[in-house]
């Protein structure tokens, strides 16, 4: 089976581009710079040349920002021989981030026991790293993974990485970076989305380790797989509620879901009162409605709504990921 399932079970419930505040803004980056002005107290004809040296500066400055946050990086590969992401080592932001979004905290580190049956078989982690300044925009960067118990190693290995990066704002995603390393499959890519520009690309690795590229053209701002986990739990849900949320996964598709039923669970934060959602349609074999499967989500009925449990029903059994730790590490 392909642990990247696993993954994406932890990574996202449901999402909608239009029910909460965050999709309703604008993801558009509209760099802009300060300029230099002048003290002087009569204008002169030397004035005007500094004024338009000024503004020479500023639309290159603009520029350069711009080509930081969407061209691609002249560097490739890591020194693992894995692809580079273009915002890999992008500074750590400065700014005093004022998020009105209290269920997304910097530093929160969340673990998972993941089940086959009754059976342990791995573990998974979602970790928000940090903020980091893409052009003049704030971003979380968001890192999880999944790696196979060391009973399972033995027959089938498992060590999968995936990074986010999204707006501190809007929510809405910059890009992703995967690397999937699951038995002998063997994936590694990364993506862009340059909405103000209307247009996403990105690399990728196969397992002969040949490299191609991707692109398309991006209509409106999107989620990537962990981002959208982020932006759902942003929002505020009752049973009954749908959901949807436009996603990219090297091309665009849109996600429902639905809040089933609201149920008290005892999880390793104590007894919780949670809401169950169900994700409906799907892209790359991703939540995809099958006869007779299903696939539920857990996440705390209050201002965090953090995910403690999820199940899905496949043809090879039940496969469940539970809570087993949560730490705030900043």
């Amino acid at each position: 089976m392909k642990y990247q399932f696993l993954l994406l079970l932890i990574a996202i419930l449901c999402g909608s581009a239009t029910a909460n505040a965050a999709a309703e803004k604008s993801d558009s980056v509209n760099v802009t710079t300060a300029t230099a002005i002048s003290n002087a107290k009569a204008a002169s004809s030397d004035t005007k040349k500094n004024d338009q040296k000024t503004e020479k500066k500023k639309k290159t400055n603009d520029q350069t920002i711009e080509n930081n946050v969407f061209q691609p990086s002249e560097k490739i590969y890591t020194e693992e021989g894995l692809l580079h992401h273009p915002f890999f080592g992008m500074p750590v932001s400065t700014e005093s981030v004022k998020s009105e979004y209290s269920a997304i905290k910097n530093g929160e580190y969340l673990e998972y026991d993941v089940y086959l049956g009754v059976t342990r078989v791995g573990t998974a982690w979602l970790f928000c790293d940090g903020i980091v300044q893409i052009g003049t925009h704030t971003a979380y960067h968001i890192l999880s993974g999944v790696r196979s118990s060391s009973f399972v190693e033995k027959i089938y290995k498992v060590n999968d990485r995936n990074d986010s990066w999204f707006d501190t704002q809007t929510l809405n995603s910059y890009g992703y970076y995967k690397e999937l390393n699951e038995g002998h499959y063997f994936r590694n890519e990364w993506a862009v989305f340059d909405s103000r520009n209307h247009r996403y690309f990105g690399k990728k690795l196969n397992r002969k380790r040949e490299l191609s590229s991707f692109e398309g053209v991006l209509e409106i701002p999107v989620s990537d797989i962990l981002s959208a986990m982020y932006k759902v739990r942003a929002m505020k849900m009752k049973k009954g509620d749908k959901i949807f949320m436009d996603v990219n996964t090297k091309k665009n598709w849109s996600m429902e879901a639905s809040v089933v039923r609201t149920e008290k669970i005892a999880t390793v934060l104590g007894k919780k009162k949670c809401i169950v959602g169900e994700p409906k349609v799907g892209e790359e074999g991703i939540f995809v409605s099958k006869a007779g499967k299903r696939l539920f989500v857990w996440l705390t009925d209050d201002e965090e709504q953090i995910p403690v449990l999820m199940k899905a029903e496949t043809f090879f059994g039940s496969v469940s990921a539970k809570l087993v730790k949560r730490e705030l590490r900043y």
